[in-house]
């Protein structure tokens, strides 16, 4: 005789448990990576710093070049424990080697000096700095890399604040532009101008460079983000395995659908109501960023980079 209780036939009520959230990535299964040492970090700064401290020319780029490429293909095949730790080290180091780029392949001795008043030429300017000695011109280096918005230096971006004046954005453009971290502004102008001036060769201020620029800018911007997300998934997530190119080039498209709309309402004169469009604005931005968030941060969950149980969520069905 079965002592056996069926729930049904016993009007129990069983608790309903929220969906887990703490399953594993498929990705992640078996990885077995190194534990990236901790002497990485450290040692990738200083590498950054020391290579502008050098003499400009050949020999500063044939010889940091190959230390910094092989730290950075490093990252894929070590491991900080986790999808999000890898994410948010992949961003600094990847974030670097793009400055690095940027300014190891120009001349940073001309294009970035403190403001003292004076009115040297980019040529006076590092023919002083060439001439101060080494342990100067490191001073120098370490300023370049830790003030990045360039704020009190030359290469501050005319109109950027040190910071927003409103914690909130009425705009697409304005978000990305002044709200956001500037970390990457100067990589992705420079990206946007290569392919709308150098590449394509368009005529300035055209609608159709406009636009070529602002999805090339923000599509640099995503191209490093991928290579990002690749690295932390150690390549067995696909070569996209959030759709980080897909969410930045619709910041692009958006933002341009906005400046049509703002010339539009200028152009019929019904820009008097500032208050009525600033609260549109709101309404704009929050409706156009939410809607290429939605899957982006899905993918980014879906591979682990919230590693959290939200029971309290579950419950109602969100998946974030």
């Amino acid at each position: 005789m079965s002592l056996a209780i069926n729930p049904q036939s016993a009007n129990i009520s069983i608790p309903r448990s929220a969906p887990s959230f703490g399953s594993k990535p498929a990705w992640s299964i078996d990885d077995n990576r190194l534990h990236l040492p901790k002497w990485y970090v450290p040692a990738f700064f200083v590498v950054l710093v020391g290579s502008l401290a050098l003499p400009a020319g050949k020999a500063r780029i044939y010889s940091t070049l190959p230390i910094v490429l092989a730290l950075c293909a490093m990252l894929p095949y070590h491991t900080e424990g986790s999808f999000k730790k890898d994410f948010d080290l992949g961003n600094l180091v990847l974030g670097w080697f793009l400055v690095y780029l940027s300014l190891v392949l120009t001349s940073p001795e001309k294009q970035f000096w403190k403001k003292d008043g004076r009115t040297l030429t980019a040529e006076e300017r590092m023919a002083e700095l060439e001439g101060a000695g080494y342990l100067k011109k490191l001073a120098w280096s370490f300023s370049v890399w830790t003030n990045p918005r360039g704020i009190g230096w030359s290469h501050q971006v005319g109109g950027l604040r040190p910071a927003a004046p409103e914690g909130m954005s009425t705009s697409i453009r304005r978000f990305w532009g002044m709200v956001w971290h500037q970390f990457m502004r100067q990589v992705a102008h420079s990206t946007g101008l290569m392919l709308s001036r150098d590449l394509f060769k368009l005529p300035k201020n055209t609608t159709l460079s406009r636009f070529v620029y602002l999805v090339g800018a923000f599509a640099g911007t995503g191209f490093y983000h991928t290579i990002v997300t690749v690295y932390a998934t150690a390549f067995r997530a696909g070569l996209n395995p959030c759709g980080d190119l897909q969410f930045f080039v619709l910041q692009a498209v958006g933002m341009f659908i906005e400046g049509w709309a703002i010339d539009f309402v200028i152009w019929s004169g019904h820009a008097s109501n500032k208050t009525g469009w600033k609260y549109f604005g709101y309404l704009w931005f929050a409706s156009w960023l939410g809607y290429s968030c939605l899957w982006y941060l899905e993918e980014l969950r879906k591979a682990g980079l919230w590693d959290v149980d939200l029971k309290v969520l579950g419950y109602f069905g969100f998946t974030l």
